[in-house]
This record gives structure tokens, sequence and C-alpha cells, in this order.
């Protein structure tokens, strides 16, 4: 299946994940701008990243960066001087070889329909941002799954000295330990009697 690009309304996003501020004093927007890009760098994976068009308004960008920049393999892009980022997009969308694969990340509905005119994908970025997190949460239930499953082992009459080393590993430094493992030596030469004389009644 093929993957979307990512085309990513900037301060859309910014506010839609709770970055942005009512007012900016010096350096405040650069700050938010890099938040919300730091977001995206460690919610999208690589794939996704090398995907990913993350355009801004003109107002305010860094003084002397280039309009286009990479970023943990995203591009930045900054409207040109005069301009804003939704005329930025729009042509993004107008002029992108494949829009079917677009995927648009905005609120904005004149964005949202510019994209519908194209046949391409569109998201509320409320509703991205919603998803991102609620990926990474069931990545991080199903690893968490993954780590303290413990395989199933064959039953028997008997605990290998293996598998006693390998507990007395995990758990070595409990101060308990080693009062469950005389126990467990205990039951198992219970265990062994039993066995033993059970054997000799039968013979």
């Amino acid at each position: 299946m093929a993957q979307s690009y990512l085309i990513i309304d900037g301060y859309n996003l910014m506010h839609a994940a709770g970055m942005a501020r009512h007012k900016y004093g010096p350096g405040d927007l650069e700050r938010c701008r890099k938040r919300v890009l730091h977001f995206l760098s460690q919610h999208l994976s690589a794939a996704e990243r090398a995907r990913t068009t993350v355009v801004f308004d003109a107002a305010d960008a860094p003084p002397g960066l280039p309009r286009t920049a990479v970023l943990e393999q995203m591009e930045i892009l900054f409207a040109p001087r005069g301009g804003d980022a939704d005329t930025t997009i729009e042509e993004l969308i107008e002029q992108h070889s494949s829009p079917r694969q677009i995927r648009l990340v905005s609120s904005d509905h004149r964005l949202q329909k510019a994209a519908r005119r194209r046949r391409a994908k569109f998201v509320d970025s409320e509703l991205f941002v919603t998803q991102l997190e609620d990926r990474d949460t069931k990545r991080a239930d199903s690893d968490g799954r993954r780590e303290s499953t413990i395989p199933a082992q064959k039953l028997s009459g008997r605990t290998s000295r293996d598998e006693i080393a390998e507990w007395l590993e995990i758990f070595g430094d409990i101060p308990e330990a080693a009062e469950l493992t005389s126990d467990t030596k205990r039951l198992q030469n219970e265990l062994d009697t039993w066995a033993k004389k059970a054997e000799d009644e039968l013979d």
C-alpha cells in the first residue's frame, strides 16, 4: 500500500496540540515551532518523516533562515514574504504529481476544500494529534505485554537446575529469594521421596 505524503499546516497543528500561546514574547514563537516539530519527530516514523512537509507563515520566520529547511528528514517550508501558509499549501496540493496520496493535516476548511478538489485526503489537526498519541500508547502497551510475557514451558515433576538458576537471576536481589529457594528444594526432596516410595510399592 502506497504511503501518504503528509502536508501539515504548521501553526494550525501547533494550536491543536496546545503548544501555541495567546501572546508571544521575543523568541516565543520560534520555541513553539520547535516544540511542534519535536512532537512530530517523536511520533512519526522515519519513513513518514521523509514524506512530510510542514508549512509555516512567513511572518516571524527565523532571520536568515532559508525558505526551505530539513529537520529530522521533514521538509520545513516557510511561505514567501508577503504570502501565507494557506496559499503555499494550496499550491503544493495543486502542483503535486500524486494528489490522491496526499494527506493534509489542517482544520482549515479552505484547505480541506482544496484537498477535496484534487481527491486528496485530509484530517483535522486535533484528530491527527489524538491519532498520533493513541498510536504511541498502543505501541507502548504492546511492548509492555511482550516484555512481561513468560514463555510457556512444558510442565514436569521437577524444577530443573537451569530453571532455578534463571529464577534466582531474576529475583536474586529480593531478600526472600533465599527462603523461597530453600522451600523449593525442600518440596522437591519431599516429591522425590514420595515418588521413590511409590515406585518401591509398585515393585
